[in-house]
């Protein structure tokens, strides 16, 4: 896939997103994967009692911490994550089992799943991020698991990233201060973050293709300031 954007401009992928949700869907029923053993009104009966004292709350913890790592536990993701039923923090919860998917698993992903989980995040994150309430750690989860998908891919898919979240900007004030911050992550994790789990022959790509944007988004910045 060469870039993010799908059929238009920065609207088009708010309408894009519930049909991104249907087609994850189908994709996972065109193939005999095994589904995880988590169901979604446990997993909302385990987010309720967080906070619980005593056994209740640290058993709901531990159930969700599990579900993060279950290595079939992103197949649930869209649903929680598109559902108006399920509380934040369960969603923040089903986009860290995306994020792991992304950082640990992402080779044995076939390219239409890679394509339509890439959408799917890119979609909620602006959709999101245009909203007048959020629960600010599920943005930044959604975020940093977004920019887990450059590190693997870009500038290979997604070639035009930067300039989707630069011409997305200007449709609210809140996604312009969060494309800002999604550059920021990227550089960081790029160039500064030295426990990174980035091959070094990967960040010097990743650094010398940023260098070849630069100006891009220089312009940008200088706008915004």
């Amino acid at each position: 896939m060469a870039k993010i954007l799908i059929n238009g401009g920065p609207i088009q992928f708010i309408r894009n997103f519930q049909l991104l949700t249907k087609i994850f869907k189908s994709i996972l029923s065109q193939e005999p994967i095994r589904m995880s053993t988590y169901t979604i009104e446990n997993l909302i009966s385990a987010s309720n009692s967080l906070g619980q004292p005593g056994q209740i709350g640290q058993n709901a913890n531990q159930i969700l911490m599990q579900f993060t790592e279950d290595e079939n536990a992103w197949q649930l993701a869209p649903e929680i994550i598109s559902s108006d039923a399920t509380p934040d923090q369960l969603k923040t919860y089903a986009v860290t089992s995306l994020k792991n998917l992304i950082r640990k698993r992402w080779g044995l992903v076939d390219e239409a799943q890679r394509a339509t989980i890439s959408g799917f995040l890119f979609n909620f994150i602006i959709e999101y991020a245009r909203k007048p309430q959020i629960f600010q750690p599920l943005l930044d989860e959604a975020d940093l698991a977004l920019v887990y998908v450059l590190i693997q891919e870009w500038p290979h898919n997604h070639t035009t990233f930067f300039n989707d979240i630069i011409s997305a900007a200007g449709t609210s004030e809140a996604f312009c201060c969060n494309s800002l911050k999604l550059i920021e992550l990227f550089c960081q994790l790029v160039l500064e973050d030295n426990d990174t789990e980035i091959p070094y022959a990967k960040s010097v790509e990743l650094a010398n293709n940023l260098q070849n944007i630069s100006q891009t988004i220089y312009t940008f910045l200088g706008g915004v300031i």
